[in-house]
């Protein structure tokens, strides 16, 4: 399996859709995360802006029964992201959805599924936040790869709180990764769309 597995990120790279740093470390940061994770295998996880499947399909690899749900907006990642799934087996367990996750997030079938998230380089922590909020049951964890180099104020508690995330917990590795606890119901307005996300983020 892990053969194949780095066929596909070999393969992902070569469309672009990773970048052009060693496939084993891709593999190494992608299983950090569990680290800061602390899943079940009988949970329901999401990659947000899964690009090339990092970290979705490695910790899918890791964790044999985890249910996982690849986001991504681009039609060809996610096409992508199909033939991955079937060439590595977990067609039973992972799936692949196209999709702005604004207007994911207020359908029935995603809104408060997912018991954690996942999120490498999908966008800024406002973004993150807000996009992530409304997919999570309450108590569910986002979980974000961060910077190498600490920066302050990227999560500030009292403005996170609007979305519900009650509980900050870092991670400092290397590699880094921050813990958002959604301790609180999130607002049945959260997210906005889009472009009021990524236009006026909450801070």
């Amino acid at each position: 399996m892990v053969s194949k597995l780095v066929e596909v990120l070999t393969r992902a790279q070569e469309l672009g859709f990773i970048g052009l740093e060693p496939i084993d470390q891709y593999i190494d940061h992608s299983k950090a995360h569990l680290d800061a994770a602390c899943l079940s295998p009988t949970e329901i996880w999401c990659d947000l802006g899964s690009g090339g499947g990092l970290p979705g399909l490695v910790v899918a690899s890791i964790v044999p029964n985890l249910e996982m749900v690849l986001i991504d907006r681009g039609e060809k990642r996610v096409r992508f992201l199909e033939s991955a799934i079937d060439t590595l087996g977990y067609q039973n367990r992972v799936k692949a959805v196209l999709g702005d996750v604004t207007e994911l997030a207020h359908l029935q079938k995603f809104r408060g599924e997912f018991d954690g998230i996942f999120s490498r380089s999908f966008g800024t922590p406002a973004i993150v936040a807000e996009c992530s909020a409304g997919l999570l049951k309450q108590n569910g964890k986002l979980i974000v790869s961060e910077p190498p180099v600490e920066a302050s104020n990227r999560w500030p508690l009292e403005a996170l709180r609007e979305l519900g995330f009650t509980e900050i917990k870092y991670f400092e590795g290397p590699p880094r990764f921050v813990s958002l606890l959604l301790g609180d119901e999130c607002p049945g307005s959260t997210p906005r769309t889009w472009k009021k996300v990524s236009r006026s983020p909450l801070y």
